[in-house]
């Protein structure tokens, strides 16, 4: 192609935004913002000036019917495909909001649960004989070896295994116990209030 054959193109084209480029923004206008009906006509008259070069390199004859045509053409599809990612991020955010909101109500959910744990647990381990109470705890709660432990009740590594073994079966019968009672007392309260 000529260099004045495309200068020509590139007049035309000019007149063609020219023409369309307020047209295209008062129709764009009625469906999206102002701001964005600008950017979606300046993509548009874009992709149609790419077209028009296509068109110039393969020697195709294009009317300025037809370019006005596509280029609303392309507008049009641009603003539905604007929609439709808006949409999809608007269902992503929605998607992460609910996620939030489930995992902030199952925290919660968690949190009573593991607050109403250690009140169990609390009750059983007060409940234990005192130096089997004070081996859980040490062992338990503050890690402590049981060497450490030994020494510092000034008991052997054996007696210290025994309490512990005592001290975690009492407390699992214990808690199962609280747990059951508990059971009765709310399906009792459930039952009174019917």
């Amino acid at each position: 192609m000529t260099s004045k054959l495309s200068f020509i193109w590139q007049q035309r084209f000019a007149r063609l935004h020219t023409k369309l480029f307020p047209k295209l923004i008062g129709f764009l206008s009625a469906q999206v913002p102002k701001q964005e009906a600008e950017e979606i006509a300046q993509e548009a008259l874009l992709k149609v000036y790419q077209r028009l070069q296509d068109a110039l390199e393969k020697n195709e004859k294009l009317s300025d019917e037809n370019l006005a045509a596509l280029t609303y053409t392309i507008a049009k599809n641009l603003v539905i495909s604007r929609a439709r990612h808006l949409k999809i991020r608007w269902q992503y955010h929605e998607e992460q909001r609910t996620q939030l909101s489930l995992e902030a109500s199952h925290n919660a959910e968690q949190s009573v649960i593991n607050d109403d744990m250690n009140r169990h647990l609390l009750a059983a381990i007060n409940r234990l004989p005192a130096i089997c109470r004070n081996v859980f705890i040490l062992r338990k709660i503050h890690n402590k070896r049981y060497q450490d432990i030994a020494t510092e009740l000034n008991i052997s590594v054996k007696t210290v295994e025994n309490h512990l073994s005592k001290g975690m079966k009492l407390c699992r019968q214990y808690m199962i116990e609280s747990v059951n009672e508990e059971s009765k007392q709310s399906s009792m309260d459930s039952t009174l209030c019917k």
